[in-house]
């Protein structure tokens, strides 16, 4: 029969503030009389080797207690590295890599301690701080994540806190999750963030102007093309004159026409004296700003003051 290994389980017996006396190991052996063991806790690598031996007992099972070092770094629910090796077959090895727990040892406890939604921001999310607080009785690591990114991780005994920070749109779950000890259960926070309005981008066309007619009047057309991945309404004004309205999300077309009278009756020249054109942002857009442009030379960088000159 060939020789074989296997380890059942690790357990830190008599701890004094997370740190264990001992580590209780125990498997199964067939054809071996007797297990080496080589144990280390890599909390910061690689980590100090202690060792320690187990006799086979007559139904194949094994167990050792094998003492911690005083600078082992050995801790409840902390990782340890196992390497089990018959005594008498070099080759007959098993392997054990994992957090263990302690006799005794008592989960920690979790709860929200801080949660605060800020105000919207340019690409329509909110930035959102939150903060949980750890009460371990043993040493414990616990992480703070938002569904999708890990934001803090802590370890260690006592009160620790995990805070967060991060910008966030529609629904988002915040978990704290515990890592050591195993089997431990942390919380949860689903939340759905308030919308926010996101100010469309405003393109302007050329504008297009009409010949005057024999009473002086000129047809012009002006066109601006607005774009947001929210929801919005604009109007289309020409000196605070509603010419076309649109909704959105997506792309919106808003052309407005205006006949254009001759300022000088005695003049050739058609002109458009003081007139403002732009897009004004209502309802589930307010708040964005005025886009004006002055006629000719329509531009989106022209500010909201912006008046119409010569129309020729």
């Amino acid at each position: 029969m060939a020789c074989s290994l296997t380890i059942t389980s690790v357990l830190g017996i008599q701890p004094v503030g997370g740190v264990p006396f001992a580590i209780r190991v125990t498997g199964t052996a067939a054809d071996c009389p007797k297990v080496n063991l080589a144990l280390r806790c890599p909390g910061f690598a690689p980590g100090i080797v202690f060792n320690g031996s187990a006799v086979v007992g007559s139904g194949g099972a094994w167990s050792a207690d094998v003492t911690t070092p005083t600078d082992s770094g050995c801790l409840c629910g902390g990782r340890i590295v196992i390497d089990a090796v018959c005594s008498t077959d070099p080759t007959c090895t098993t392997h054990f890599s994992g957090n263990f727990a302690c006799e005794g040892a008592q989960c920690p406890t979790v709860a929200w301690s801080g949660f605060m939604i800020g105000d919207c921001n340019p690409d329509g999310t909110r930035t959102v701080n939150i903060s949980a607080t750890v009460t371990a009785p043993n040493a414990c690591s616990a992480e703070l994540s938002d569904g999708t990114n890990v934001l803090a991780t802590v370890s260690g005994a006592g009160t620790l806190t995990l805070t967060g920070t991060g910008n966030y749109i529609g629904t988002v779950t915040f978990a704290v999750v515990i890592i050591s000890p195993p089997g431990c259960t942390g919380i949860s926070l689903p939340i759905t963030l308030p919308a926010c309005a996101v100010c469309p981008n405003v393109v302007w066309d050329a504008p297009m102007f009409g010949a005057c007619d024999n009473a002086g009047n000129r047809l012009v057309t002006v066109t601006a093309h607005l774009s947001s991945p929210g929801m919005f309404t604009a109007e289309l004004r020409q000196n605070n004159v509603p010419l076309a309205m649109g909704s959105g999300p997506g792309t919106v077309t808003l052309t407005g026409r205006s006949v254009w009278t001759r300022r000088n009756a005695r003049s050739p020249v058609c002109t458009g004296w003081r007139r403002r054109i732009g897009p004004t942002i209502l309802g589930t857009g307010f708040g964005c700003p005025l886009r004006s442009s002055a006629v000719p030379g329509l531009s989106t960088s022209t500010p909201s003051s912006a008046v119409a000159n010569l129309l020729e």
